[in-house]
């Protein structure tokens, strides 16, 4: 079921969920509010207890849509990802006398990138394709170095 919420003169988009949980919630995913609660409960009470949470989280909800509009986000195709890592392999390899064997692209949750030196490969993560190329070169730098040296010592 979906409706609106008029708030200090806000109107909320919000989608009630019914759902076999005991306990009632709110949360908003994007600009939407969402009100999750068992068959029987009494939404209105809950939600004019809650009047205030949610025109604050609304604002901010906003906001932030607002704000990311402004970001300067870097977007490319895996595709044109591959070709600037491929460039930039290309040039850091031959300044620092050193070629990675495989190179591969994934997913990675918590790293830029990573290096086995032993195997001689080098894994890209796919978000760096929303990255300025300055900062994807250096982490192509920072990868490949790893295959002269593989710890962060002095020396590296």
């Amino acid at each position: 079921m979906f409706s609106e919420l008029s708030i200090k003169g806000l109107k909320v988009p919000c989608v009630f969920v019914k759902t076999q949980r005991r306990r009632m919630r709110l949360e908003f995913r994007g600009s939407k509010l969402y009100v999750i609660a068992p068959n029987g409960a009494d939404v209105e009470r809950f939600i004019e207890n809650n009047k205030e949470w949610i025109y604050r989280n609304y604002l901010r909800q906003k906001f932030y849509e607002e704000e990311a509009k402004k970001l300067n986000l870097y977007t490319r195709s895996e595709k044109e990802l591959s070709q600037t890592l491929a460039r930039f392999i290309a040039k850091a390899s031959k300044e620092l006398g050193v070629t990675p064997l495989k190179v591969k692209i994934k997913r990675m949750k918590s790293r830029w990138g990573s290096c086995n030196a032993k195997s001689r490969s080098v894994n890209f993560n796919a978000f760096l394709k929303y990255l300025p190329d300055e900062l994807i070169e250096y982490v192509v730098y920072h990868e490949l170095l790893h295959l002269k040296v593989p710890s962060h010592n002095e020396r590296f």
